[in-house]
């Protein structure tokens, strides 16, 4: 590394790299100037050695694209890297964030698993150049919902953003739609896993209609129901396609009513027949065996 002055993109994601080794790794500051893109996810940083990280980060003035998810930094660690691509000022904490933001203009940011994410830096992770934002596993919850939303308004460039396992509910459903208002060229959400019920069907909806060129659309292990997921489909009126992410949303009767083409009950029929109708949305394993117009999701 001490040689690589001209490196433009480094990625070590799922290598072992632990605290006593960042610095090690990583050589003379020199090496770093011309670094557009670190991917370090899954490494097991922790917060000590995204301390060490950051005083080499002082010096990526070009960094474009930064992943150091799944990597246990808690608030101290995102706070250092913070202090760290700051325009060497003497901010501190969100402000600080908002500068990494402001002069650095990344496009990409990777922060999902750090603990005791500070909710209150979410709203300032947000830029007019961000088009990827993936936060998941750091259970936001409302409050966290409440800060993104406030920084989805600056967002008018975001295409995938990633906020699974964060405990949002339906309450942080409501935060969340407000915010993506903004976000039209939205092109990918996954919102997994987050205790979202049939109450927050609706929200999801808005959130279709406002992002009209959605593609992918996780909300898997979050009990919509039958009818939340009849609704979801009923409700998508634009001619482009939507690939639905429905595991785990309804129990397995009804889900293997649908994979196998055999409605259980009256709900899943009025699914099963808006889904053999609709050319335009996808059901992840569950393939248009009804439909004449069959088409095979691994196409897709």
């Amino acid at each position: 590394m001490k040689s690589c002055t001209q490196l433009r993109s480094l990625q070590l994601s799922c290598v072992e790299i632990s605290f006593d080794n960042v610095s090690l790794l990583f050589g003379t500051p020199e090496s770093w100037i011309n670094l557009h893109t670190l991917e370090l996810s899954h490494c097991s940083i922790g917060s000590d050695g995204a301390q060490v990280l950051s005083r080499m980060l002082e010096h990526c003035k070009k960094l474009r694209g930064l992943d150091l998810s799944h990597n246990g930094i808690d608030d101290r660690g995102v706070l250092a890297i913070a202090e760290a691509l700051k325009d060497h000022t003497n901010l501190e904490g969100a402000t600080a964030l908002s500068q990494v933001m402001k002069y650095h203009n990344l496009q990409h940011l990777g922060l999902d698993l750090c603990l005791s994410f500070p909710k209150s830096l979410v709203d300032v992770m947000c830029g007019d150049f961000l088009h990827t934002l993936y936060l998941g596993f750091n259970k936001l919850g409302v409050e966290g919902m409440a800060s993104l939303s406030v920084g989805l308004e600056k967002c008018k460039q975001l295409v995938k953003l990633g906020i699974s396992y964060n405990n949002i509910g339906t309450r942080g459903l409501v935060f969340l739609e407000e915010g993506l208002q903004h976000c039209t060229n939205l092109h990918e959400l996954d919102l997994s896993c987050n205790y979202i019920t049939s109450d927050g069907v609706a929200h999801i909806s808005a959130i279709m209609k406002y992002c009209k060129y959605l593609r992918n659309l996780d909300i898997s292990g979050n009990s919509i129901g039958i009818d939340g997921a009849t609704v979801l489909v009923n409700g998508w009126q634009y001619k482009s396609m939507l690939r639905l992410n429905l595991v785990a949303c309804f129990d397995d009767s009804h889900y293997y009513a649908l994979f196998n083409g055999f409605p259980c009950c009256s709900s899943c029929d009025h699914l099963l027949e808006l889904y053999s109708n609709n050319d335009y949305i996808t059901i992840q394993y569950i393939p248009k065996l009804v439909s004449p117009n069959y088409c095979d999701i691994d196409k897709h």
